[in-house]
């Protein structure tokens, strides 16, 4: 597939411009008394300089590619990033009647850590848990978290919505008052100013559950330019900042939003996001 064209976008990077006039209209939007999928991926319990030089050092093949995870100082940060999750974005969306299923993948390896994190979601909602393998790539996190979610016996149709992010997000705002549409997908936000703006923030995105979305997502995962495999970890091609290229050949143009109109200035990891940080 060929990416298409950039298209312009004003950019915003002041919180208060965030439409605090159309987010609680979009309340209504939301599914109600159905069923909705949440799948969490990647490592938990991160120390974000520790797995910077993990992964310099691990493409030298001196050190394991998921060390920075599971560290116990940064116990209280990651529960209290799960609690937030909980509070902004289960508990809204159960308050509209909806069932909230959890798909939990943390790909560091048997983290001792990962049962105080679960209890966090509440284990009365966790449908299915790998907490044994270890990744060493994007893709292969997305990939994993992804194909548990396929293996599910009740299958991508039974639910309204699936939302997948990452555990190292601090959740700041209900996700029923935030910018997002339903009915398309949903990325976290933008890229940096400084990127183009097709690029997107996906540490978390949204889709409903019902229809060829999903399916379009799944196929694309792996692609050039969305969760290259083969592209290095330093490369933007083997994240998911390029994947609404294609989603967009497939279902149009405007298939895609943004829980918020916020664009960080220097990288995704700007604090100020009003929705949630990474």
């Amino acid at each position: 597939m060929q990416q298409p064209r950039a298209q312009p976008h004003s950019p915003s990077n002041n919180a208060s411009t965030d439409d605090a006039e159309t987010t609680g209209s979009r309340v209504s939007l939301w599914p109600s008394n159905s069923s909705i999928a949440l799948l969490l991926r990647g490592q938990a319990f991160r120390d974000r300089n520790a797995v910077s030089h993990a992964h310099h050092e691990s493409r030298r093949g001196t050190r394991p590619p998921h060390s920075g995870s599971c560290e116990a100082h940064t116990t209280q940060r990651q529960l209290s990033q799960g609690q937030s999750l909980v509070h902004n974005v289960i508990r809204p969306l159960e308050e509209r009647g909806n069932r909230v299923d959890l798909f939990v993948t943390e790909t560091s390896g048997s983290c001792a850590l990962v049962p105080q994190l679960l209890r966090v979601f509440g284990t009365h909602r966790i449908v299915a848990s790998d907490t044994a393998s270890v990744v060493r790539s994007q893709f292969q996190s997305i990939r994993r978290c992804v194909d548990q979610f396929k293996a599910h016996r009740v299958g991508t149709e039974a639910y309204a919505l699936v939302l997948i992010t990452r555990h190292d997000l601090s959740w700041r705002r209900a996700i029923t008052r935030t910018a997002a549409d339903p009915a398309k997908f949903n990325f976290l936000s933008r890229c940096e100013v400084k990127a183009v703006d097709d690029c997107v923030n996906d540490a978390f995105v949204s889709l409903p559950g019902r229809g060829d979305f999903f399916g379009t997502l799944d196929s694309v995962i792996g692609s050039a330019h969305c969760f290259n495999p083969n592209a290095s970890s330093q490369q933007p091609d083997s994240t998911g900042h390029f994947c609404g290229n294609y989603l967009r050949q497939t279902h149009g143009r405007e298939c895609i939003a943004f829980l918020t109109d916020w664009r960080p200035m220097r990288r995704v990891t700007d604090p100020g996001n009003p929705v949630a940080n990474l």
